[in-house]
């Protein structure tokens, strides 16, 4: 089982990416790592395309979409209903850091 089967219903079109990196970990831990950044490029382009208080930056990289003032400050994302075993966006207030 992979750790990102939350994915499933969470973020379904990261689930293969993530997926693929999980399984490749210490096989082939360098493809492994494209594999995570293209599910973390796919979970920030979700999160600008369903919160209108993110503002896109100058450019579409991954560094300028997560070094973006409105994006690193904004707390409350509002998506689907979370599932009720995974920590979701809504509680990232009361969550630990």
């Amino acid at each position: 089982m992979s750790n990102f089967a939350i994915l499933r219903t969470e973020w379904p079109e990261a689930l293969d990416s993530a997926s693929k990196a999980d399984a490749l970990a210490y096989p082939d831990a360098r493809t492994a790592c494209f594999h995570a950044r293209r599910a973390l490029e796919l979970m920030v382009h979700w999160l600008y395309k369903h919160d209108a208080k993110i503002k896109l930056p100058y450019q579409d990289n991954l560094s300028a979409l997560i070094h973006e003032p409105t994006f690193k400050t904004r707390r409350v994302l509002h998506s689907s209903p979370p599932s009720s075993t995974a920590p979701s966006a809504r509680n990232y207030d009361q969550a630990p850091h």
